[in-house]
């Protein structure tokens, strides 16, 4: 697959508008709307991590993403460590269970 520079720019010009645009908005219900719509774009990408261009679902590396992010939430919630520090163990756990597959 070919990347050519403009479609770069403008994938860098919507991030920026993105990341900007919530400063400008005042009213509640259009910035709810503009996050709800941000989140399922994350979701959608991860979606197509996951299925990949063909549409084949490889559930090895959503259950490895799952075991990451069971460990990050048990290590927040139970033991009350710092969320940066259970991203780090996240990928940690990620890695071994990569690693023993």
């Amino acid at each position: 697959m070919k990347i050519n520079k403009s479609s770069v720019l403008i994938a860098i010009a919507a991030i920026a508008l993105a990341a900007v645009l919530p400063m400008f908005i005042s009213n509640n219900y259009h910035l709810n709307l503009m996050i709800q719509v941000l989140i399922n774009i994350i979701i959608v990408v991860g979606l197509n991590f996951i299925t990949g261009l063909t549409g084949q679902m490889n559930l090895g590396t959503a259950g490895i993403f799952s075991m990451g992010a069971y460990t990050s939430s048990l290590l927040a919630t139970r033991l009350g460590i710092n969320p940066w520090i259970c991203l780090i163990a996240a990928v940690g756990m990620g890695l071994l269970i990569g690693m023993g597959l």
